[in-house]
């Protein structure tokens, strides 16, 4: 018998991946207002609760945060979720722009 995760839970735990790359495009818009650079700034994160890990790829004036689901969460629909420093979103996964973002 193969349970099914009810589609909110999977929302709700994708809403956390998304605060938590808010959260981190955030201290690196505060790191480049005092330094002019992204670059030092590069972090691993988990979110909140431990659902997804947000790992940076950071240039001088570039960065891009993905997230992905930590196991044994997975997202098909939303695999992964990146956001740049222009505040261009992207994922990966089944999904629509309007499922991830």
């Amino acid at each position: 018998i193969m349970l099914q995760i009810p589609d909110y839970t999977t929302k709700s735990k994708r809403a956390e991946a998304k605060v938590t790359l808010m959260q981190e495009a955030q201290r690196l818009e505060r790191l480049f207002s005092t330094t002019n650079s992204y670059a030092g700034g590069a972090t691993t994160t988990t979110s909140e609760n431990g659902y997804w890990q947000v790992v940076s790829t950071l240039t001088t004036t570039t960065y891009s945060l993905t997230a992905s689901p930590v196991p044994p969460h997975t997202d098909a629909k939303c695999a992964t979720l990146t956001l740049t420093q222009t505040g261009a979103q992207s994922y990966t996964g089944t999904g629509t722009t309007n499922d991830c973002w």
